[in-house]
């Protein structure tokens, strides 16, 4: 695994986040038992951080230009699924603003399962059905078991019974309108 990590983390040395009074395309590498971290500076005011578990040395590119470490080079090699994901993930996201971490992990699994699903559905499957229209149909089957107990409850509003068979397809019992209460 290699990942690009943010500088204000107070974990990392602060020689390693300063940009000025190092040339352009400079690397420092930090090393800790099994940790390597590099920092690289790809222009003036820029340093990126990165921290794999892959690479143990301080070996540059020798392919690169710029003098990139081996570890950056490999990164911007393989970053390209973790956008991709990243990308199909916000397309169709079940994500909420919360301060819930549980519910923000809930639901960020709940959009890369959804995401996977589809791409399983789609390769497994001859159907060419829209990535929109795969998940409105795995939602009704996930809350389906769940809303006809919902129907069957007696504490459940008419209301919304009635909504609730709407959305999954069931007849509708007309609801009367209550008479007029008189007052004696």
């Amino acid at each position: 695994m290699v990942g690009k990590i943010r500088k204000n983390k107070r974990e990392i040395p602060p020689f390693m986040t300063v940009a000025k009074d190092r040339p352009v395309e400079s690397s420092i590498f930090a090393f800790r038992k099994n940790m390597t971290l590099v920092s690289y500076k790809p222009k003036k005011d820029k340093v990126v951080l990165a921290m794999p578990t892959l690479h143990d040395d301080d070996s540059l590119d020798s392919d690169s230009e710029k003098c990139k470490p081996e570890i950056i080079t490999f990164y911007s090699e393989t970053k390209s699924g973790v956008d991709k994901v990243d990308e199909m993930k916000c397309t169709y996201s079940v994500t909420r603003i919360t301060r819930r971490w549980p519910f923000i992990i809930f639901s960020s699994l709940l959009n890369i399962a959804g995401m996977n699903g589809y791409i399983i559905y789609e390769s497994n499957s001859n159907s060419t059905i829209l990535k929109k229209d795969y998940l409105k149909v795995l939602a009704k089957e996930l809350f389906h078991d769940h809303m006809t107990m919902k129907v069957n409850h007696l504490s459940t509003l008419v209301n919304i019974k009635n909504r609730i068979k709407e959305i999954l397809g069931l007849p509708t019992a007309e609801v009367l309108p209550r008479p007029p209460q008189t007052t004696a």
